[in-house]
């Protein structure tokens, strides 16, 4: 075998080509992506929980809204039985005979009863230093608006010793119905 010196001595002096350490283009930018893709399907998991939860907060207070007429209606009704009142119904006309508001901070029905007029009942407005939902003028408004109203009969009913407590609360186009038949005991 025959060698020639100058070729090897001239493939020796030639730099040879390093294998680098890192990423190339691709790499990084497929990397990048991966963490995009990751950081933004952690955020769209945030922000569905964070939009559920004030969504469940308000459906919370709208049902909280709707009880509430009925719980004072019910009471009127127990004292007017207990005091040993004739008419189980008494101060209650507003809402027998149509859409009334109730602001249960008050016990005597001609102050917490007010009839909507035949128009839409006002919204709902919220004390914060006291944390109390009612009518008081001064107080800001909330996006709720209860409608109350008490069928006496019920429909399809001739029994006058029964009535039902229809109350809708509605709020950013959202609505809630709760509905209760009491009697006369």
């Amino acid at each position: 075998m025959c060698f020639d010196m100058q070729y090897l001595l001239q493939k020796r002096s030639q730099p040879k080509l390093q294998h680098r350490k890192g990423f190339t283009i691709i790499e990084a930018l497929v990397a990048v992506t991966i963490l995009v893709t990751a950081i933004t399907a952690v955020l769209t998991v945030v922000y569905r929980g964070v939009a559920l939860a004030t969504s469940s907060k308000a459906k919370i207070i709208a049902f909280y809204l709707a009880q509430e007429p009925i719980e004072y209606i019910r009471h009127i009704r127990d004292t007017n039985k207990l005091s040993g009142e004739a008419n189980w119904l008494l101060g209650l006309d507003s809402c027998l005979s149509g859409d009334c508001t109730v602001d249960t901070r008050f016990s005597a029905p001609s102050t917490a009863l007010s009839s909507c007029g035949g128009g839409t009942c006002p919204a709902i407005l919220f004390d914060q230093g006291s944390g109390f939902y009612g009518y008081t003028a001064g107080w800001p408004e909330t996006p709720y608006i209860r409608t109350t109203r008490i069928y006496n009969p019920p429909a399809g009913s001739t029994n006058t010793s029964e009535a039902l407590i229809d109350v809708k609360v509605e709020w950013r186009g959202r609505s809630i119905s709760v509905q209760e038949v009491i009697f006369e005991w």
